[in-house]
């Protein structure tokens, strides 16, 4: 396993939910974003991870990447509308079209 997979998997599998967006695991450790697409593959083809598009229909995040990572298992799924739906409230509490 590559050092990126294995860093990927660190990071999921840090605080409560083990979810998070992939922008956040980029920044995160710092790959490239070639190597984390890689890597994601990787962990998705082995049934370690779950990778979840999620949509927003604002004009103003088209073209953002809002596909969530979770560790494979009985509660990826939960983690993952747990984080959506958090990141989906603070943004339409603090988001204003004009």
């Amino acid at each position: 396993m590559s050092d990126v997979t294995d860093q990927v998997m660190t990071v999921l599998g840090r605080g409560r939910r083990h979810a998070r967006f992939v922008p956040e695991i980029a920044r995160l450790i710092g790959a490239s974003p070639t190597q984390l697409e890689a890597a994601l593959s990787e962990l998705d083809g082995q049934g370690r991870v779950l990778i979840r598009e999620q949509y927003c229909a604002d004009p103003h995040m088209v073209g953002t990447d809002l596909r969530i990572v979770a560790l494979a298992g009985d509660t990826a799924l939960a983690d993952i509308d747990a984080v959506w739906q958090r990141w989906l409230g603070e943004y339409l509490a603090n988001h204003r079209c004009s």
